[in-house]
């Protein structure tokens, strides 16, 4: 799924977004449906596996971002970093 999300950030959303807002909104764009994912699962499952998927799903999915984010953005990379490093895990 997280591979599936970069793909088509990379694909489609990229080169639209990229002469106008730069690749910062990209990332934060690409949060906002990861949180959304996520929140669609809760809802799906309406039961403590929904509960569980929150637990373990969002901090592996974190500690997978670190480095991506860090990678992406050399000109920026404490604004991406530091609030995903300090996520306590479960």
């Amino acid at each position: 799924m997280f591979l599936l999300c970069v793909m088509i950030s990379k694909v489609f959303v990229y080169p639209f977004f990229r002469a106008y807002l730069g690749y910062t909104f990209l990332l934060f764009l690409f949060f906002l449906f990861l949180i959304f994912l996520l929140f669609f699962s809760l809802q799906s499952f309406q039961s403590p596996k929904g509960i569980f998927v929150l637990n373990i799903i969002l901090p592996f999915d974190m500690s997978i971002l670190i480095p991506f984010v860090f990678v992406s953005s050399p000109h920026y990379p404490f604004l991406f970093v530091m609030p995903l490093t300090n996520y306590p895990s479960t």
